[in-house]
């Protein structure tokens, strides 16, 4: 057997020619995906209505330039989509979930999302099921992607059938030209918006679940960096859309052209965000930016909601939308409530990136619960590290025991990340050991309220460790006495 035949069968090699073709076939797609986009962007000036493009000369806009914007904008997100699918097939072409998130990206990005419903059908007819078939395959792609990401598996496993009726409501949409396809689109018109929402919902709790049960570590800093991703890309979305339903003059051409170049260059997010996780996701601590995009987020979303509330309530009641006495109780009702829902919003995203380090008296009082209710010994230790553990969601927790001048570890829950945080235990002046704790982030210290917790939870823990200590003292004497006699 030559060397060539032994290069061959070797599994390096064979993931090398595999990998190239992964590669290969992206390419052919992503030019075949970016020219039916390219070729649909003529269809956007004929898509103006007669109304609309009354109210573009009124705003000094032709229609072709309007429509020029529309289509640079999509041009541009569509490209972030896709180099953001590329980077992923070129330095992960073997991975099962970067191949699947390259070819979602670009399918999503270049014809599903950027295409607002065009299609080069009525200037190449022949092109119609091509440019159908990759759109249907872009939506339903990215469905499962909401589901499965991280790790390529519907959890928990009854999520599929939802993603699958999600899914069928979105398909038959590219072929609504089609003449088979036309009876059922009153069906999927009717049953769209409620299983979109149902299915949003689903997939975000999913990913909560899976989070907390299932994910290993490397797989929630992934989950962590998505999740920035698509809070700030649909939060903008959502409120940039709401905000036009509210507010007639924003549907005006000028602002509409604002709002919509804000949209697209939120959603661009999204894509980035993917390519983060899957590839350098470990590079930069990203809880603190997840907690900022999550509370400002929020709180974004909640004052524009009380505004349009507050403005449309008042609207209805006296029946006018363009009162300057209804715009100020709107802007006062939203400074009123500001301060409080952002401390609020605060302590809720705390608890949930950084545990109950702000709670010290309900952390010290679960904990003492737990030691009462620990009738073995044995059991101490291992519920000290799971408390500091959860309470303070961090990655990894131990306990090492000093013994005949070692530390020894006896305890410890999660998995260590990066160089560890080191606390010494002692009690009434004595050294008892080391508390081990993993940091949430490569580098992220302790903050100040860590530490006061960790304080009062270290001398809970040393008190612990001197009574296992004595224990353990007890049952050796206990052994020599029996051997003696």
């Amino acid at each position: 057997m030559n060397a060539s035949v032994v290069l061959e069968a070797t599994p390096g090699a064979r993931r090398w020619r595999s990998g190239w073709i992964v590669r290969v076939a992206w390419l052919v797609t992503a030019s075949v995906a970016l020219a039916l986009h390219a070729l649909a962007l003529p269809s956007l000036v004929r898509q103006i209505s007669p109304d609309r493009a009354a109210a573009l000369a009124a705003a000094g806009l032709t229609p072709a330039a309007y429509a020029g914007w529309l289509g640079f904008i999509g041009v541009l997100t569509a490209l972030a989509f896709a180099a953001a699918g590329g980077l992923l097939i070129w330095y992960r072409p073997n991975e099962r979930m970067a191949q699947f998130a390259a070819f979602v990206l670009l399918l999503f990005g270049s014809l599903t999302f950027t295409g607002q419903g065009t299609s080069p059908v009525g200037d190449y007819p022949i092109l119609m099921w091509a440019y159908a078939v990759l759109d249907a395959l872009g939506r339903a792609g990215f469905t499962v992607f909401v589901f499965v990401f991280p790790n390529g598996r519907f959890v928990p496993r009854w999520t599929r059938w939802l993603a699958l009726a999600w899914i069928a409501v979105q398909v038959p949409v590219p072929f609504a030209q089609v003449d088979f396809v036309k009876p059922v689109l009153p069906i999927v018109e009717l049953l769209t918006s409620p299983l979109f929402l149902a299915g949003l919902v689903t997939a975000a709790a999913g990913q909560v679940y899976r989070y907390r049960r299932v994910s290993t570590a490397p797989q929630r800093l992934q989950t962590r960096w998505t999740a920035i991703g698509f809070a700030v890309a649909l939060g903008v979305f959502v409120i940039a859309n709401a905000v036009q339903m509210v507010l007639p003059a924003i549907r005006e051409p000028l602002p509409n052209l604002v709002v919509q170049t804000t949209a697209f260059a939120a959603i661009t997010l999204i894509p980035i965000s993917i390519a983060v996780a899957l590839l350098r996701h470990g590079l930069f601590d990203v809880d603190v930016l997840l907690g900022r995009a999550l509370v400002y987020g929020a709180l974004t979303a909640s004052t524009v909601a009380v505004f349009m509330l507050v403005v449309g309530y008042l609207g209805s009641l006296f029946r006018t939308q363009d009162n300057l006495v209804i715009s100020l109780l709107g802007t006062g009702a939203v400074a009123v409530m500001f301060q409080p829902l952002r401390e609020r919003l605060q302590r809720g995203v705390n608890r949930l990136l950084y545990g109950q380090r702000d709670e010290p008296y309900v952390v010290l009082s679960n904990l003492g619960r737990r030691l009462d209710a620990s009738v073995d010994r044995a059991t101490i230790l291992p519920v000290m590290v799971e408390t500091v553990a959860t309470a303070l969601k961090l990655p990894y927790a131990a306990i090492q025991l000093e013994r005949d001048g070692e530390l020894v570890e006896v305890a410890a829950v999660g998995e260590l990340r990066g160089l560890p945080v080191n606390l010494a235990l002692a009690h009434h002046g004595q050294p008892m050991g080391n508390l081990v704790l993993g940091r949430r982030g490569r580098s992220e210290p302790l903050s100040t309220a860590d530490r006061r917790l960790l304080d009062d939870l270290a001398r809970q823990a040393a008190a612990a460790l001197y009574a296992v200590r004595l224990n353990v003292d007890l049952q050796r004497s206990r052994e020599r006495v029996g051997h003696g006699t």
